[in-house]
């Protein structure tokens, strides 16, 4: 599979103090992982000076699309996700073109969670190289829930902080114990449901409070951002959801566990 690379420009003013001199690599799974687990961090370096890129591993074709209208939903959710990715700031949007795993019993042609874990790795190695990337962002051995393509990026993140040893290495994820206990009812909590429904194994999402290495409190503007960019992948995340009173106390704050040094997003939470 060969990445389809998509240049962009960010849309946030640098301020005064900059983490210029970091490179970051985020990779999610699928359009608007991006934007609900990493959504304000990502708009915060970028907005510090970072350079910021997403590798999206999978084209999303298996989510249901909440128009319910029969459209190509990966043509759509790929729309999605350059509006998104503009929103945030990013710099350079990669898209692996893996197939959607979905949480079916079988698989489509050139599934991500079929693929061997190196091969995958290497592409993203690739792209860490050639960005320069000082910091990497994967997802817990989890997944942060357990759907096959979330587990399949940790599996090839992890793989590329150990082929480039001295990597700042992030895995996102979340508090449960913290979300369980908000007004609104964060999406990771519905998608594990969904999980459960098909008799997968499900267990709690994310990882204990004692593992969680950084977290990031969202302040207004990143927080805005984040929210403008779950509000572009509309046809996976129902604009009420995002209209809800307490909003912020489920998505104001991003968790990640670290190896290696510390990287950017330790600067960035010590800011």
């Amino acid at each position: 599979m060969s990445a389809v690379l998509a240049p962009l420009v960010p849309v946030v003013p640098a301020p005064a103090r900059s983490l210029s001199e970091h490179s970051v690599v985020f990779v999610h799974a699928h359009p608007d992982d991006e934007a609900i687990f990493t959504g304000a961090v990502m708009h915060a370096l970028a907005r510090a000076g970072a350079r910021v890129t997403l590798v999206v591993a999978t084209d999303g074709h298996a989510g249901q699309d909440l128009a319910g209208e029969g459209r190509h939903v990966g043509r759509v959710r790929a729309g999605e996700l350059q509006r998104a990715a503009s929103v945030l700031g990013v710099h350079e949007l990669v898209t692996l073109g893996w197939g959607d795993s979905g949480l079916g019993t079988t698989r489509p042609g050139q599934a991500l969670s079929e693929q061997p874990v190196q091969a995958v790795a290497e592409q993203v190695g690739e792209i860490v190289q050639r960005v320069g990337a000082d910091t990497l962002v994967g997802y817990d051995e989890g997944g942060i829930y357990p759907h096959p393509d979330h587990v399949a990026v940790h599996r090839i993140a992890a793989q590329v902080a150990r082929n480039q040893q001295g990597l700042s290495y992030y895995e996102a994820t979340v508090d449960a114990e913290t979300l369980d206990r908000q007004n609104v009812r964060h999406l990771v909590l519905g998608a594990n449901d969904a999980v459960r429904r098909t008799g997968r194994a499900s267990g709690p999402v994310g990882v204990p409070k004692a593992r969680i290495g950084a977290h990031y409190q969202a302040g207004e503007s990143d927080f805005a951002a984040k929210v403008a960019a779950m509000r572009q992948h509309s046809s996976q995340i129902d604009a009420a959801h995002l209209q809800q009173d307490g909003l912020h106390s489920a998505y104001g704050v991003e968790w990640f566990t670290r190896s290696g040094p510390a990287g950017a997003i330790d600067r960035l939470t010590d800011r």
